[in-house]
């Protein structure tokens, strides 16, 4: 299951989402994984290509998806440990 934390530019026009596995509501014991970061056009469905966002707002959306995957140690079975069954 994939998670998404949501964030609305409005001034650019964008939607930014940092996705990650897991529980959604963790009791602190339950194993994640940061996923992907997604910027979407508005609150639309469509990606939008790298070179189309300004570049201060893409480094500023790269530290947040960094500061979020250093929280956590590196895990090389993160993809069998966070399956759900």
């Amino acid at each position: 299951m994939v998670h998404r934390v949501p964030r609305t530019i409005p001034t650019a026009g964008l939607t930014v989402a940092l996705t990650f596995t897991g529980a959604f509501v963790s009791d602190g014991n339950t194993p994640c994984a940061t996923d992907s970061l997604e910027l979407r056009r508005g609150t639309g469905r469509r990606l939008v290509a790298l070179d189309e966002v300004p570049t201060p707002l893409l480094a500023e959306c790269y530290a947040d998806y960094a500061a979020l995957a250093a929280l956590g140690a590196y895990d090389p079975d993160w993809e069998d440990r966070t399956r759900p069954y």
